[in-house]
């Protein structure tokens, strides 16, 4: 799965308005979105 640059920006767009709002939260969805990709990028 490839994202595209819009729908990356509004991603960090709305994790940076979870951080200030609700840090685990945000850091809970970081994580999942990254492990997610690492195991959609493996051939």
């Amino acid at each position: 799965m490839i994202f595209d640059v819009k729908f990356k920006k509004s991603v960090e767009k709305e994790i940076k308005k979870l951080e200030k709002s609700n840090p685990k939260v945000a850091d809970k969805i970081i994580y999942f979105i990254f492990s997610h990709l690492a195991s959609s990028q493996k051939p």
